[in-house]
């Protein structure tokens, strides 16, 4: 059983690892003019799904997550188009698209 226990703890932290690394990776990402304007044209950055996510990677922005981000200004960028894309939304839900597609 015991086996049992530690392989499914591995597995449990292999996990983690791998999800800590790829959000890394993304928040890089996010910090390149070029990656943001490909998201924006594919309109990425009209889904909700996808605003939800950069608000859940608003933690990275706490000093414990912060310290291994190799861009140093990610923390204005990303919580700035998070806030940018919230504004757009209470926009689009209040006046329509044509409104709301002026702030980005």
């Amino acid at each position: 059983m015991r086996n049992v226990t530690d392989g499914l703890m591995k597995s449990i932290e292999e996990q983690a690892r791998t999800r800590f690394q790829s959000e890394l990776e993304f928040i890089q990402c996010l910090a390149n003019p070029n990656y943001l304007n490909f998201l924006a044209q594919r309109g990425f950055l009209r889904e909700r799904p996808f605003i939800n996510y950069l608000k859940y990677l608003l933690y990275w922005k706490e000093p414990d997550y912060a310290k291994f981000l190799k861009v140093s200004w990610f923390q204005s960028v990303v919580v700035g188009l998070w806030e940018r894309l919230l504004m757009r939304f209470w926009l689009v839900s209040s006046y329509g698209w044509r409104f709301g597609s002026i702030l980005l």
